[in-house]
């Protein structure tokens, strides 16, 4: 993810003062919040990579013939990463948002991230995407030339994984023009629970709203997962919030209690939800769209779950593992954008290159995850070093 995405922290003694903290948010040098990131960023090249060979899920490369009990395995984690996995990198933002405004100016900041989320998209639309694309029609046994898939029309390109970039450019842009028609002001701290609770039912509504257009299992336009964009801008709008109301480097304590406890019963109530349609008979896909009840208990959960995802987990990262990172950590935290960005092409590649094995799918699964993870850091981290990609990502 972009590296600029960074917030303040706690250290193991008590929090930073903010002045202290803020240049370090601004510098991007913030240990937790490079864990924090680099940690959900393997979890999506996981994800991924189990798309290919274990779970039902749309990626370049589909070759799935794993087991029932794999299947039952990885079922779980990788459904739940990909509905609240990114949550957290957009809270994220916004915190990093609202600093960076803050400091520079909304005209300022805007020119940034037209920069630093505009050229990589467009890169990924014009030549990464279409070249994993080809990749995974080479697994699929399809002998279609290269410059196929780089001319293709505009109308027949998705952008993938960098659905989450086009996301974030929108709601930057939406963000940077409401600061400049009304800037930000200090505020008090005001009634944090209150407005988690607000934000749930904010998001639940629009959850609700969008799905009846867009079904959460459709993937819209270009790919752009309209679905999950409710989740997406209210995460990034409670980073804001968070980083207006001064609540970081140490969210109040009202918050710390109460985002592990949504967490909870968000999760047990989202598993009793399933748990009751299936058990009713009914289709899973009355809990991703339409007017059913389903939907709206869904949406609920969603709304719970993801705003206590991503207070609960800033907070264990900066209470916990907020030690400064390694120098290799530091490098491959600096290139986890770059490494994003690339991991499509290199998880293909690593497909086509074992197709003629004669592997189990579990062991296909394993080898891709292992060394795609590995690889896909370590090229983030070397382009992250080349001047001109560095300007950018």
């Amino acid at each position: 993810m972009p590296g600029h995405l960074a917030v303040t922290c706690r250290a193991r003694r008590g929090p930073p003062p903010l002045d202290r903290a803020r240049p370090q948010l601004e510098a991007g040098r913030v240990p937790a919040v490079d864990r924090l990131r680099l940690f959900i960023i393997i979890g999506v090249i996981a994800v991924h990579a189990a798309a290919s060979y274990v779970v039902q899920v749309g990626w370049y490369v589909e070759q799935r013939s794993a087991g029932p009990v794999a299947v039952l395995v990885f079922s779980v984690p990788v459904y739940a990463g990909l509905i609240f996995g990114l949550a957290p990198l957009f809270f994220l933002s916004g915190w990093w948002s609202a600093e960076s405004i803050r400091r520079h100016g909304a005209a300022r900041y805007l020119g940034r991230r037209m920069v630093r989320l505009g050229l990589p998209l467009a890169a990924y639309v014009v030549l990464i995407g279409p070249l994993a694309a080809w990749l995974g029609s080479r697994v699929a046994g399809v002998a279609s030339p290269l410059s196929s898939f780089v001319l293709a029309p505009i109308g027949r390109r998705d952008v993938g994984p960098m659905w989450f970039v086009a996301a974030l450019l929108v709601f930057s842009l939406c963000y940077a023009v409401a600061r400049s028609v009304r800037p930000g002001r200090p505020r008090p701290h005001g009634r944090p629970v209150r407005l988690f609770w607000l934000g749930v039912l904010v998001l639940a509504v629009l959850d609700f709203a969008v799905w009846l257009h867009w079904g959460y299992l459709a993937p819209g336009p270009w790919s752009v997962n309209i679905a999950h964009w409710p989740q997406s801008g209210i995460a990034f709008a409670a980073g804001a919030v968070a980083a207006e109301r001064d609540w970081l480097p140490e969210l109040p304590a009202s918050l710390r209690r109460t985002a592990p406890r949504g967490l909870g019963l968000g999760l047990l109530a989202l598993l009793g939800l399933a748990a009751a349609t299936i058990g009713a008979g009914g289709d899973y896909t009355d809990l991703a769209s339409g007017w059913h009840w389903q939907a709206a208990a869904f949406a609920i959960c969603d709304g719970v779950i993801s705003l206590a995802l991503c207070l609960w987990l800033v907070a264990m990262f900066v209470s916990r593992w907020n030690a400064p990172l390694p120098g290799w950590a530091a490098a491959t935290s600096r290139g986890s954008y770059a490494a994003y960005l690339l991991h499509p092409v290199v998880l293909a590649a690593l497909s086509l290159a074992i197709a003629g094995l004669a592997w189990p799918a579990e062991a296909e699964f394993a080898a891709v995850a292992g060394i795609g993870i590995t690889l896909s850091l370590a090229l983030g981290s070397v382009a992250a070093r080349l001047p001109w990609v560095r300007a950018v990502l």
